[in-house]
């Protein structure tokens, strides 16, 4: 069983990164990796160095690849998604402050999508605002 949460790679420049966190997206049962950008896929540039690091979970985690992390965070707002960008910014919000998860009547949980970004520069700002 996979958990309502879809970890957001948001240009992430390394394979070996990409590689980890589809490792940490199995461990937590994780629904999916979406990636975006020129972040390293499976099935697209870098699979291979992806798939060094990942192991066997490339093959067990979902994912999919769009061309922009907007497009991606509009399709998962649409898909009824909350999204959240993880950033250190002036405008952060305290996570064990914040009420991130929400349910529905029934006691399901509504899905989360966590926007994580370039190792360097961060989320794109145009993504956090």
């Amino acid at each position: 069983v996979r958990h309502p949460i879809s970890l957001v790679l948001d240009n992430v420049r390394s394979a070996f990164n990409v590689g980890g966190m589809f490792r940490a997206a199995d461990t937590a049962s994780a629904k999916e990796i979406v990636t975006c950008g020129f972040t390293p896929h499976p099935g697209g540039s870098g699979e291979d160095k992806v798939r060094k690091t990942a192991f066997s979970s490339i093959d067990s985690v979902p994912s999919r690849h769009f061309l922009s992390t907007s497009e991606a965070v509009f399709t998962l707002q649409k898909e009824g998604y909350k999204v959240l960008a993880m950033e250190t910014t002036s405008h952060a919000k305290n996570i064990y402050e914040e009420e991130l998860f929400a349910f529905e009547d029934g006691g399901k949980m509504k899905p989360i999508a966590l926007v994580l970004g370039h190792e360097v520069t961060g989320v794109d700002e145009k993504i956090i605002n």
